[in-house]
Order: C-alpha cells, then sequence, then structure tokens
C-alpha cells in the first residue's frame, strides 16, 4: 500500500502554489491537489481533484484517507473551521497557514486529532523570528521591539483575512505589553518617520498581535512593542479610509486595499522586512541584539513555515492537540529551512558594537 497524501486545499492560490512545489521538492509523501477549476501552473505536481469546499460531502471525500489535510483556502475569516472538520474527522492532521485563538478553540473542543495553525508568515514566522533570537544571543531577554514592512501584492482572501484581523480577533491596535502584561492604548502611529534599515519616511502602526502577546508571556519580557510598517502612501490611506465594519464586512474594502497595494508595488519588486531589537542579559552581563530578516515573497515565506508544520507532523513530532505554529515548531530548523530555499533571502543578527546600521544599511534597503 502506497503513502497516505498531503491534501492541499486551495492547491491554485498563491500559497497554495508556493507550498505544492515546495512539497513537491521535499518527496514527504504523494501530493493531492484541491480546487475548484482546472488549473495549468498545477500540472505534473500531483492528483489534481476538483472539488467544492462549500459542499461538505464532496469535502469530505477530499479529505478522506489523506496523511496530513492543509487549508491554503480563504480567507480564513470565512472558512472558519469547515476544513479543519473535514480534516480531522476523517482522521487526517490539519495544518493552516492562517487561524486565530477562535479556530483553536473550535478545533481543541473536537478532542482528538492533531494540528497546527496560525503556520504562515504573520502569524507563523513573526512569532519564530523572535524566539530565535532570544534562544540564540540571550540568557534572559528583557524588551523587545519588531517592525514587520510588507510590500506585495494581496490576493482578494488575503486582503479580506488582512482587513479582519485589524477588528480585534489577531490582536489589538495601539497596543502594547508593559509590565509584563497587555496594555491597551499604550502607543500611538508614528507618522513619515525614518528608521533604520527601512528605506526613506515610513509609516509605523502599533499593533500588538495575540501571537506577540503569547511570545511576551512566554519569554517573561517586561516590556514588548510591535509596529506593522508601511513604506508606501497608498496602503496607509486605504486602511485609514476603512471603517471598522467595512474592514470585516464589506468586500470593497479589501478590493481597495488590494488595489492600494498593487500602487505602492508599482515599479519596485516586493519586499517583506522584519526588525527585531531586543535588550537583556547574555553571558552575566547586558546584551543588545537586533534581527533583520529579508524576504522576497509573502507567499513563499507562508509556505515554508506550513511545509515545516507537514514535516513535523509526518515525522511524529507534534501530538495530539492543536497548537500554534510558533509555540511548537523548532525555529533554527524552520528557518534554516526557510534560508536555504531562498524564501528567506537574509536573516542576520547584530550584537551592539559589532556593526553600525550604516555599515549594512546599504546592502538591506
Amino acid at each position: 500500500m502506497g503513502r497516505a497524501p498531503i491534501a492541499i486545499v486551495g492547491g491554485a492560490g498563491a500559497v497554495g502554489r508556493a507550498l505544492t512545489g515546495q512539497l513537491e521538492e521535499l518527496a514527504l509523501a504523494p501530493l493531492r491537489i484541491g480546487m475548484r477549476q482546472q488549473n495549468s501552473a498545477a500540472q505534473g505536481r500531483g492528483e489534481i481533484v476538483l472539488f467544492d469546499i462549500d459542499d461538505d460531502k464532496s469535502l469530505a471525500r477530499f479529505c478522506y484517507g489523506a496523511a496530513v489535510v492543509v487549508n491554503c483556502a480563504g480567507p480564513a475569516s470565512r472558512i472558519l473551521d469547515k476544513i479543519a472538520k473535514a480534516a480531522l474527522e476523517t482522521g487526517a492532521a490539519y495544518v493552516d497557514p492562517g487561524g486565530d485563538d477562535g479556530l483553536l478553540r473550535m478545533i481543541g473542543e473536537r478532542g482528538e486529532g492533531r494540528a497546527v495553525i496560525g503556520a504562515g508568515m504573520m502569524p507563523g514566522l513573526t512569532g519564530l523570528l523572535p524566539r530565535w533570537l532570544a534562544g540564540r544571543a540571550f540568557d534572559r531577554v528583557r524588551r523587545m521591539t519588531a517592525y514587520v514592512a510588507t510590500r506585495d501584492f494581496f490576493t482578494p482572501a488575503a486582503a479580506t483575512d488582512f482587513l479582519a484581523s485589524l477588528g480585534g480577533a489577531y490582536g489589538s491596535a495601539m497596543a502594547a505589553w508593559r509590565n509584563g502584561a497587555p496594555a491597551a492604548a499604550a502607543l500611538k502611529p508614528l507618522i513619515g518617520i525614518e528608521l533604520p534599515f527601512f528605506p526613506g519616511r515610513v509609516n509605523a502602526f502599533p499593533y500588538m498581535t495575540r501571537e506577540a502577546e503569547r511570545l511576551a508571556a512566554a519569554l517573561g519580557l517586561a516590556e514588548a512593542s510591535w509596529y506593522m510598517m508601511f513604506e508606501g502612501g497608498q496602503m496607509w490611506k486605504a486602511l485609514r479610509e476603512a471603517a471598522p465594519a467595512e474592514r470585516i464586512h464589506e468586500s470593497r474594502a479589501a478590493e481597495a486595499l488590494a488595489r492600494a497595494a498593487r500602487m505602492d508595488l508599482f515599479g519596485q519588486k516586493p519586499r517583506q522586512a522584519f526588525v527585531v531589537e531586543m535588550e537583556g542579559e547574555a553571558n552575566g552581563g547586558p546584551a543588545a541584539r537586533t534581527l533583520l530578516a529579508r524576504s522576497d515573497s509573502t507567499y513563499e515565506l507562508s509556505a515554508a513555515i506550513a511545509a515545516q508544520a507537514v514535516r513535523a507532523l509526518l515525522c511524529g513530532k507534534i501530538g495530539p492537540g492543536a497548537r500554534f505554529a510558533a509555540d511548537i515548531l523548532d525555529p533554527s530548523i524552520a528557518l534554516a529551512y526557510a534560508r536555504n530555499i531562498g524564501a528567506l533571502t537574509a536573516l542576520d543578527i547584530l550584537e551592539s558594537g559589532a556593526k553600525t546600521a550604516g555599515e549594512i544599511e546599504q546592502d538591506w534597503v
């Protein structure tokens, strides 16, 4: 009998195509690629199965017999636990590049089964990078400031989920971590500022994700601040103009955001930049380190973390229960994989006094 396949829901989408390519290279198991209609980009990469995720019987048939089901369909804010339910009820493990605390609770209520959610770029990679820095360069971390900048196109589903995340399910705007606990309205947007490693003037939006809160608690931080960076003006404008209700419920807000992202990207290459500054103790004394990570593709990064979650499940490294990827995956293994395949194009740690920002700024930007 052959190996049970890895079933990918949404195999024709941006993350699905990237994940299919990576899993094909890893050769962990045969691939079963699910999509609504035939797509030439998936030809030759596995068994193509056309099905409708809104048809429960069709979805169950797609999941049946799979070792792992990966949900790359969207928007996640509308699918909720539909695919997770089908996967777990047929005995498959489940991986989701998206997902929030609500999805974790829904899966947990189903009892037995193995699931890894938040296995994408954000959440996922954004929780693994600080853990890697803390484990590699510190005995203890006390403070952290993180900046995440994304200049890339948005699929309609990604735009919808991004806007939905601002509604509070994934985190809290203007919040921070102070005195070892979440602190509401602790920060304000930074408009037109200059920061090391970011070209020109940028806008920084404070947003404390639930992932960042879990990270701060796990590391025992006294203080943490988290910013989403916007290097172009159109994305910033679209977000400020979208009313809170529209961010969650109206497709026109997602369309405006996707259009703004294309305008900011016009004439430039996609770019994802992560800057994590930490202060604490190392080798018996005070220490300060800065992590720099960069990528050319949001979707390859998300696929890389999802691929590592699939591999960990198939290797038996993850037991029963539902967990977030950043809480369960080995940061060193996941980041080494992303670096080796080129999903991360830079991954560096700067020590205080070892290099100045100016010495690597030209290469970085």
